[in-house]
């Protein structure tokens, strides 16, 4: 698609309220609008920019990845129903590995409070995310964490556990699928 017919695709798309839409057609349209270049109130064009040094793209990369998990941030935001303006202030506030992490777990959907469920995420990843002051595979812990659904106290111990056990723990693979991660855990660590 190109020409008249593009700006006017990106024009509907740009004005279509995502709030009224259905749960799951609102993330449609919300990545639609991203990828449009819909920024607030009007339509990026792609063509504006002029030649721009290695330097410049790279910094326009950057912008453009935390533009993008910014997008995704709100779009979770409005596809979730029940999500107060504490939990969602709290996850615009936090950090952009904090928001991958949540953004990462998925949907809200079936939670009895989805605000609780929110705030909870947060904190699990707050706390995955945290350095290790003895562990030397800390960077590869944290970022195991972070990707998981484990209490804080769980996430301590492997933190505080030997170099080859956070290594054991960590070949085991994800504990996505488990029902109760945090016993998964343990029992990895006691292992």
């Amino acid at each position: 698609v190109t020409g008249a017919s593009a700006d006017a695709i990106a024009g509907t798309i740009a004005g279509t309220s995502v709030a009224s839409l259905p749960r799951g057609a609102a993330a449609v349209v919300a990545a639609a609008q991203v990828a449009v270049g819909v920024t607030g109130t009007g339509v990026g064009n792609a063509g504006e920019a002029g030649g721009v040094g290695v330097e410049g793209q790279q910094r326009s990369r950057s912008r453009s990845k935390r533009r993008q998990i910014l997008d995704d941030v709100e779009a979770l935001l409005k596809s979730e129903v029940g999500i107060d303006e504490q939990a969602a202030g709290r996850l615009r506030s936090a950090s952009k590995a904090v928001q991958q992490a949540v953004i990462r777990r998925g949907s809200l959907a079936g939670s009895r409070s989805p605000s609780a469920v929110l705030l909870y995420r947060i904190r699990s990843a707050e706390q995955g995310l945290r350095a290790a002051p003895s562990s030397c595979a800390a960077s590869d812990v944290d970022k195991f964490l972070a990707a998981e659904d484990v209490l804080p106290h769980a996430a301590e111990l492997l933190r505080k556990s030997p170099k080859h056990v956070q290594e054991a723990v960590i070949a085991r693979g994800s504990l996505e699928r488990s029902r109760n991660p945090t016993a998964v855990l343990w029992a990895r660590v006691r292992d």
